[in-house]
């Protein structure tokens, strides 16, 4: 399933639900989605992150690439089965430089987490549905940052979807 990221319907969700007073946006343009902001330490912050729900639900995932430009920052992408922030999520590092990237995270590289953590038990990626896509910087790195996001591509297994 090839996303057209501009498309999608961003929320930024940041650590200032927890105190923090880290800014981020998504600014959609004709072909890409720009996330952006200033990350910040103060008040226990530290992360930024914007979210949006699929099409469609996915099952069965086996990789997802992403087409990004960025400034050499480590990021992460993550997928939830629901809007809920209290569920688990599976994240996935990745580095992106000036220059254009692909980027290809495979089902392996993804962990689950609930609040940064990891989660033991939790059942597959695999087998789970998911219906959000989102990415987050929590590098403990403060400033202002830039991810520019062209396609993101999710291939999962053929029939396996909602």
């Amino acid at each position: 399933m090839l996303l057209d990221p501009a498309s999608l319907e961003w929320e930024a969700i940041n650590d200032g639900v927890m105190g923090g007073e880290s800014q981020s946006r998504a600014l959609t343009g004709s072909d890409s989605l720009r996330f952006e902001g200033l990350l910040s330490l103060e008040n226990n912050g530290g992360f930024a992150s914007i979210r949006a729900r699929l099409p469609r639900p996915v099952i069965g995932l086996e990789k997802v690439s992403l087409a990004v430009t960025g400034d050499k920052r480590r990021f992460q992408f993550r997928l939830r089965e629901s809007g809920d922030s209290r569920g688990v999520a599976w994240r996935a590092h990745f580095e992106a430089g000036p220059g254009f990237r692909t980027v290809e995270l495979p089902v392996a590289d993804f962990e689950p987490v609930f609040r940064g953590e990891p989660v033991i038990g939790a059942r597959p990626l695999t087998d789970c549905e998911l219906l959000h896509v989102g990415f987050m910087l929590a590098d403990r790195a403060p400033g202002p940052f830039s991810l520019q996001i062209h396609a993101i591509d999710i291939t999962f297994g053929e029939g396996k979807y909602g």
